[in-house]
Order: structure tokens, then sequence, then C-alpha cells
């Protein structure tokens, strides 16, 4: 088989990530079909126009409100939270995330922990026992051991993290951001199915490829070892990967422009053939605008662009400054790529000013000068911060952080369109 075009691998993993040809998924029911299809999203307090997972969501799907994943998570218990690199799952991935768990808290740290602090472990979940969720918070007084550590600022907090990393408690709600966990018996009553420990690991590295949509073995077996909390996966995957393939599991192709082979799930073949045809998939159809009508602000921990991958798939370098020092930093504090169709044409930096009641663009980085004087971006750029102040609750866009008179006279008018649309609708 000839090599697929770049524009193809591109918009199959975007695609198969949900993010491309335009947000597929609508209102509150879009959360619970969004995930299982595009498999996690990561979770990040930091907030300043929507975290991290609101913008994942955001970015898929029409008319998303940040309540529809709390809703999710905290009442209908449809999806869950994973410690530490704390990602939300669809709740039918928790038999398979167990063996995960297990192989953490068997790490020398966590058993020194729990050998340690036996009669600790034993009064926190007594504790929640007896008077149901409780956080790091509710273990106050003068008693209480205060340690300096990451995770936490008292030992019971630290105790409340690794029940919650063993699997044994999850977290009821977020009171102001801060987790707060009750007994995972009492909040799901009915006992999640048992899976052998071989049929964990086979889902959690295929699923990893689908998450990934295209990749190298080595990228692949880089995230599917973490995926699984097993480093001598190497060892045995040059077997694995030839024991899927014969299976017509996987199936390996070439990228014009890549060096070297990548593999990619069979059953997204049809998608690629759908793509390398110039359309897309049927269920692929945008439920509104497409991203070459209005750009997304990509949250910063995608799984398309994060960790190096927007290097790798787009040439498009990115780095989420939000943890450097300032003095470090190349472009903002929270920069997100601008995905315009199916390519990172530029960097920009967003703030919601609540006292303002304002959507501040404080950057604005394109990767081409003459991007600024485009006027079909002009016109997707100024719907898609339309769309951002609207979830963030702002009524007016400050656009001179664009720094070019005639972009940002564009993106007004479009603004402008917008506001009067939805006005007299």
């Amino acid at each position: 088989m000839p090599p697929e075009s770049l524009a193809t691998a591109r918009r199959f993993v975007l695609g198969r990530q949900g993010l491309w040809p335009g947000r597929r998924w609508e209102g509150r029911r879009g959360v619970d079909q969004a995930l299982p299809y595009i498999g996690s999203v990561q979770y990040d307090p930091v907030n300043v126009v929507g975290r991290s997972p609101d913008l994942a969501l955001w970015g898929r799907i029409v008319g998303y409100k940040t309540k529809y994943l709390e809703e999710a998570l905290y009442k209908k218990r449809t999806l869950f939270e994973t410690g530490g690199n704390v990602q939300i799952r669809p709740i039918g991935e928790l038999p398979y995330v167990k063996i995960v768990r297990q192989r953490k808290i068997e790490e020398k740290r966590w058993r020194g922990f729990a050998r340690g602090h036996s009669r600790l472990l034993a009064r926190v979940t007594r504790e929640l026992e007896r008077r149901g969720p409780l956080g790091p918070a509710d273990f106050a007084g003068p008693g209480e051991p205060r340690i300096q550590k990451y995770r936490a600022g008292k030992s019971a907090g630290l105790a409340l993290y690794y029940l919650w990393l063993k699997g044994d408690l999850m977290i009821a709600y977020r009171r102001r951001g801060e987790k707060v966990f009750d007994l995972t018996a009492r909040l799901l009553p009915r006992t999640a199915p048992e899976v052998s420990v071989a049929q964990a690991e086979e889902h959690l590295i295929l699923r990893t490829l689908r998450e990934l949509g295209i990749a190298t073995s080595s990228e692949w077996l880089a995230h599917a070892h973490t995926q699984i909390g097993r480093s001598t996966l190497r060892h045995e995957w040059a077997d694995r990967i030839r024991r899927w393939r014969e299976r017509s599991i996987i199936r390996e192709i070439e990228v014009n422009g890549w060096s070297g082979r990548r593999w990619l799930l069979s059953e997204g073949a049809p998608d690629l053939e759908a793509i390398r045809s110039g359309g897309f998939p049927s269920a692929w159809s945008p439920r509104s605008t497409t991203t070459e009508e209005e750009v997304v602000f990509l949250a910063p921990l995608e799984r398309a662009t994060a960790r190096g991958r927007a290097s790798l798939i787009f040439d498009f370098e990115y780095v989420w400054e939000v943890y450097k020092r300032a003095s470090k930093r190349r472009w903002g504090y929270y920069t997100l790529p601008v995905l315009w169709g199916d390519r990172l044409c530029a960097r920009i930096e967003l703030r919601a000013d609540r006292p303002s009641d304002s959507l501040i663009v404080q950057g604005f980085w394109p990767e081409e000068p003459a991007l600024r004087r485009n006027l079909e971006f002009a016109t997707a750029l100024g719907r898609a911060l339309v769309r951002l102040a609207d979830f963030n609750g702002a009524k007016l866009v400050d656009s001179a952080g664009l720094r070019s008179p005639a972009l940002e006279r564009r993106v007004a008018t479009t603004i402008e369109r917008a506001r009067h649309h939805t006005t007299v609708a």
C-alpha cells in the first residue's frame, strides 16, 4: 500500500480524538458519548479560561458547560478519576485499571507508607465509614500531624490519597478544587466485573494505540508501559506486536514525510480510507461549524499535541508554560495551540477577567506572518473567541493582544455579527 499523505495522517489522529472536522457531540449527553470514544481527558486544576478537561470537552461538544462534567463524575457516576496523574475515564474502564492501581501501591514508597501507617489508614477509613465524604481539611485539630509532601499537608490527607490510589476510595466531589473522598463501595454499590491481568493489559495497551491514533512502535510502547504500570513490557513487546498483527488487530502504514513505519488499530482502517478518499466517516459529521469555519483552542493536555506530539505530528513546537518561571517562558502563562482545519497555525494566550466581564487576548503568535492578513482565518478566530467568551460567561472580548489592527478589525466584525445574531435569535 502506498504511503499516506501528511494531511490524511493528521486528520486521522485528530478525528480519532474527536477534534476534526468539527464538534460532533452536543450538550449534556455529549460528555457520556465523547469520553468512551476518545478514552480519557487529563485533569489539571489551573483555571484561566477553563480547566484543561473542560477545555478539552468544550472543543468537542456543542454547548458544553462545566456542570455537565461534574454531573457525570459526581452524580451519575458514568465517569471516574484515577490517580496520581489524574485521568478522567468512563466508568466501564474501572475493572481494567485495577491492576494499575495494585502495581502503584506495590511501589517501594507506598509499601513503606502502608506498613508504617497502618493505624492511620484504619482510623481514616473508620472516619469515612462514620462521617461520610471527607477531604483533608476535615481532619483538623492540634493533634493532627502535619507533613511536607507534594500530595498532602497532613498525614490524614496522604492517607486519603493512598486509599484513593488503591481504589478503596473515589472522589465524591470537589470542594473549591479540593478532593473530597468517600468509600468506593458506598458510591458504587454494584461490584465491577472481574477481568484477568492478561485481559486488562491487552485492553489497556490497545486502548493506548486507539487514543494515539497513529504511533511508532517505540512511541506506543512508551505510552503503553505507563498505562499498565509495568516497565518490563519492553521485553515482550516484539512478540505482542507480532501476535496482534497476525490476528489483524493492528496494521502498519507509512506516512510521507515521516521516517519509519507506524501502527494503528485495524478497526480504524475504514476511517483512514474515508479520509484518504477526500471525506470523513459519517459518524464524524460536525454538529455545528467545522474547524475550517471556526478555529479550536486546544486544551493544554491534549493527547494529540501534549508531550512532544505537536512536533511529531504537526511540526509545531508546543510546551505548556504554566508551571515554568516567568523568566523561562517563551510565550505566555496560559498559551494554547490554535487548530485551524487540520493544522496548528498559531499560539494564543487568553484570560477570562471576571471583574471586567471580559475574555482578554493577551498574546498571539502565528506560525506564518501572513496569517494576520487572512480574512478567512480572522472570521474563524472571531467565532471561536465568541464561543469561548460565552463558555466563560464573558460579555466582552478584548482582542488588543492580537497586535494587528487589520486582524482585530475583522475579528471585531465577526464578534459583533455573532452577538447580533444571538440577540435576534
